[in-house]
């Protein structure tokens, strides 16, 4: 697994033993990754590209999340969060579904 892992260049980091706490942000998103693919799946086994979907669709809501306050006043700008790093824009991202159909024809 060290090969593969070192050939993709993925580098591993560890919480300390005794330091829980150092990993909750990122601890708390993978439970809500896994609470999201839970409440659509209720214990199914999906096809690859189902499975793909849905994490993608995790992966937006995630960085839907707002990083900034969020302003009740319609002049303020918009809440600052991880997708409008991500695409740009405060709107979802454009996807090319004609790569997707060209795979799923074959």
């Amino acid at each position: 697994m060290r090969e593969e892992t070192s050939k993709r260049s993925i580098v591993w980091k560890y919480i300390p033993l005794g330091a829980p706490f150092m990993g909750g942000a990122r601890e708390r998103l993978v439970r809500s990754v896994k609470t999201a693919l839970y409440n659509v799946l209720h214990e199914q086994h999906p096809h690859e590209e189902t499975l793909h979907t849905l994490l993608c669709e995790a992966e937006y809501t995630l960085n839907s999340r707002s990083l900034t306050h969020v302003s009740v006043q319609i002049e303020d700008d918009e809440a600052l969060t991880p997708n409008r790093f991500l695409s740009g824009g405060s709107g979802r991202a454009q996807i090319d579904t004609r790569e997707f159909h060209r795979r799923q024809l074959r």
